[in-house]
C-alpha cells in the first residue's frame, strides 16, 4: 500500500471515476456516487447510486475506455479521508463488495446484472472489474430513464390529486348557491366508478380517492357497501328508498337514482353531467334490471346511538310527516273536550238547536279528519319500519360473513342465528314501541297544555304521577335487564343446542344408528 495520502485539497472533494487510473480505499467518512449526464436538458443533474462506507473500494474506470456523455461522481462527506491502494493490495471480498453495490442498484429498478461476469479468485482483478463495468454502463444509464418515467407518473398523479381536490372545493362553493349543482365532467368515462363515488357520497362514506370499479362484483369489495339486483316494476321511481344503478337497454353506462329528501328520485347522468329529478317519462327508458345499493354498518364498535342513527338514515321525510301529522291529530283531539265543555255550559241551557247542529257537524268532520291522520301515520309507522329492516338487517349479516373465522368458534349456529335475527327484533322495537311512544308523547303534551288551561293544581299533581310512573317503569326495567340478559343467554344455548341435534339426525339415518341413540337418550 502506498504511504497515506489523501486525494483531497480545500476546494476538490467530488471526482468522476471515469476519469481515473487509480483506486482509492475509503478510509474515513462515506462517499456518494452519482451517474450525471453532461449534455442535454438535464445536463448537471444527479441520480444516485448508493453510498459507500469506510473500508470499501473506489475503482478507478479510465481504462474501461467508455466514451460517453455521462459522469461516474463520487461525491465525499466533509469528513472523508481517501488513500490510494495498488491493485495487487486489493482481496477479492472488498472487489466483490464493490460489485455487489452496482448489482443491488440494477436489481432496486428490476434491470438484470451479467451473472457472468461475476468476480472470480483465479481472475485477473483490474481486467475482470474493468469487463463487469463496461457491462453494465449502459443499464445503468437505462435506469435513468425509468426513473425519469416514474417521475413523470408521479407528476401526472400529483396533477390529477390537485384537480380532484379544486373540482372538490368549487362543488362546495357551487352547492351554497344552487340546491342541484352540474356535477364535474372529470371522471365521467367510467360512468360505473362516478355513480358510486355519488352513493359513497350520499351515504357520507370515506373510499380511496383514486378508486377504478370495472364491475358490478368489484363495488362490495373495493368499497365495502353491499350491492343487490332487483327487478323494477310499478311506478317504481316512486318508490324506490335505496340509491339504485340503472342501464339502458343495449347500452353498457350506468346512471344513478339518488332518493331525494321530500320526494322521488334525482337521475345522475355521467355521460351528461347534470343531475335532475326524474319522471316518469324519462323512467321508462331505462331496463327493468337495476342493482340496489346499501350503507354498511360503521367499522368500529358500535353503541346504541350509532346503531338508531344508521338505522334511520334517509327516514328523515317519514319521520318529519309523522311529527307533523301526530301533531294535527293532537290538535284535533283536543276538539271534542272544547265542543262538549260548551255543548253542555251554553247550547244546552240555552235550548239553541242551530248551534247544537254546527258543534255536531264539526265534531264530525274532526273525527273524520282524526281516522285520515291515523290512516297517515299508520302507513308512515309502516314505511319507517320497512326502513329500518332494510338499513339494519342487511348491515349486519353483511358484517356477521365479513368477521374472520376464529369469531364462529365461539359460537354456535342456533346462537349465532338467534343473535343476528335480532335485529329483526330491534326494528320490531324501534318500529313499533319507539314510534308509539313518540306519538303519545306528541298527544300528552297537547293534553298537558289543555290541562294546565282547566286547571293548574289538577295539572300538577298528574304530571307528579306520570313521573312516579316513568321513575318506577324505568326501575322494573332496569331489574328485567338483568335477567332478561340469562334468559337470552339460556335461549342461545338451546337453539344452537336443537340445531345440532336436527343436523345429527341425518347421520343417525345414514349410520343406522336410531335406535341405539334412542336407547343411549333413555
Amino acid at each position: 500500500m502506498h504511504e497515506d495520502k489523501s486525494i483531497f485539497h480545500s476546494s476538490v472533494r467530488e471526482f468522476d471515476l471515469l476519469k481515473l487510473d487509480y483506486n482509492y480505499l475509503i478510509i474515513k467518512g462515506s462517499v456518494n456516487l452519482f451517474l450525471v449526464p453532461t449534455e442535454g436538458i438535464e445536463s448537471g443533474k444527479r441520480y444516485p447510486i448508493g453510498r459507500w462506507q469506510a473500508g470499501e473500494l473506489l475503482i478507478g474506470l479510465k481504462l474501461s475506455k467508455i466514451n460517453s456523455t455521462w459522469q461516474l461522481l463520487a461525491s465525499c462527506s466533509v469528513n472523508a479521508e481517501l488513500n490510494m491502494i495498488d491493485w495487487k493490495d486489493i482481496n477479492i471480498e472488498a472487489l466483490r463488495q464493490w460489485q455487489q453495490h452496482f448489482i443491488d442498484y440494477l436489481q432496486e429498478y428490476h434491470v438484470d446484472s451479467p451473472k457472468t461476469l461475476l468476480l472470480k479468485e483465479q481472475q485477473n482483478k483490474s481486467t475482470a472489474a474493468l469487463k463487469f463495468y463496461r457491462s453494465i454502463h449502459e443499464l445503468l444509464i437505462q435506469t435513468t430513464h425509468l426513473i425519469r418515467q416514474t417521475e413523470k407518473h408521479r407528476v401526472i398523479i400529483r396533477k390529477k390529486i390537485e384537480n380532484s381536490l379544486l373540482k372538490r372545493a368549487y362543488m362546495q362553493m357551487l352547492s351554497t348557491l344552487q340546491p342541484h349543482t352540474i356535477i364535474g365532467k372529470a371522471g365521467r368515462k367510467n360512468t360505473l366508478t362516478f355513480c358510486v363515488q355519488h352513493v359513497a357520497q350520499f351515504y357520507q362514506l370515506t373510499i380511496p380517492e383514486f378508486l377504478h370499479i370495472k364491475t358490478i362484483e368489484e363495488i362490495t369489495q373495493k368499497t365495502g357497501m353491499q350491492v343487490r339486483q332487483v327487478q323494477l316494476g310499478g311506478k317504481w321511481w316512486r318508490s324506490v328508498t335505496h340509491p339504485v344503478l340503472l342501464q339502458k337497454p343495449n347500452e353498457t353506462g350506468f346512471y344513478l337514482a339518488l332518493p331525494k329528501l321530500t320526494y322521488g328520485l334525482i337521475l345522475i347522468n355521467p355521460l351528461e353531467g347534470i343531475r335532475k329529478k326524474l319522471t316518469a317519462k324519462e323512467a321508462q327508458f331505462f331496463a327493468l334490471t337495476a342493482w340496489q345499493i346499501y350503507c354498511p354498518l360503521p367499522p368500529k364498535k358500535l353503541k346504541i346511538r350509532d346503531l338508531i342513527s344508521f338505522s334511520f338514515q334517509g327516514c328523515r321525510r317519514d319521520l318529519l310527516r309523522l311529527v307533523i301529522v301526530g301533531s294535527l291529530a293532537a290538535i284535533l283531539s283536543l276538539v271534542p273536550p272544547w265542543f262538549t265543555g260548551v255543548l253542555f255550559e251554553q247550547v244546552v241551557p240555552a235550548g239553541d238547536f242551530s248551534q247544537l247542529k254546527q258543534i255536531v257537524l264539526a265534531l264530525t268532520v274532526a273525527a273524520l279528519s282524526a281516522s285520515l291522520f291515523e290512516l297517515v301515520r299508520a302507513i308512515t309507522v309502516l314505511r319507517i319500519g320497512s326502513k329500518l329492516n332494510l338499513n339494519l338487517e342487511i348491515a349486519i349479516w353483511d358484517r356477521l360473513i365479513r368477521l374472520p373465522a376464529t369469531f364462529f368458534r365461539e359460537f354456535t349456529s342456533g346462537d349465532l342465528a338467534k343473535r343476528a335475527m335480532a335485529a329483526s327484533s330491534v326494528r320490531q322495537i324501534m318500529a313499533g314501541v319507539v314510534i308509539s311512544s313518540l306519538l303519545s308523547g306528541v298527544f300528552s303534551l297537547f293534553s298537558l297544555v289543555l290541562l294546565f288551561y282547566y286547571d293548574r293544581g289538577l295539572a300538577f299533581t298528574a304530571t307528579l304521577i306520570i313521573l312516579l310512573i316513568c321513575m318506577y317503569t324505568l326501575f322494573i326495567s332496569k331489574r328485567q335487564f338483568s335477567h332478561y340478559k340469562s334468559v337470552t343467554a339460556i335461549s342461545s344455548e338451546l337453539s344452537g343446542m336443537v340445531i345440532q341435534l336436527l343436523g345429527a339426525l341425518e347421520k343417525f339415518k345414514r349410520q343406522a344408528a336410531k335406535k341405539q341413540r334412542f336407547l343411549y337418550g333413555r
